[in-house]
């Protein structure tokens, strides 16, 4: 996966959409790379979210992070990218770094 790739190479940061307990394993581990704000709360919020940085975005699926690619999109957002499946797919081909 690209993603994965790209993050250990430090060119890109995730914004995890998940809810924060489910982040902050990650938020821990990865510091400052790693962004949470809940998919609920992004539109209240959107002024937390840096524009300079390649974003991931990262959910349990894909289905909220492409959402909330779209709405990054429509607030001028153009450095974003969906992880396709989410956390189950990282889960899947990339135990280590989820664990």
């Amino acid at each position: 996966m690209d993603f994965l790739e790209q993050f250990k190479a430090k060119k890109t940061r995730v914004l995890d959409v998940r809810d924060a307990i489910e982040a902050a394993p990650f938020i821990e581990r990865y510091k400052d790379r790693w962004i949470n704000i809940p998919h609920p709360e992004l539109r209240d919020r959107i002024s937390e979210v840096p524009k300079d940085d390649l974003l991931c975005l990262l959910c349990g699926t894909g289905a909220r992070s492409y959402e909330c690619q779209i709405i990054l999109a429509q607030n001028g957002f153009t450095n974003t990218k969906n992880i396709q499946g989410g956390y189950a797919v990282l889960a899947a081909v990339a135990p280590e770094f989820v664990s």
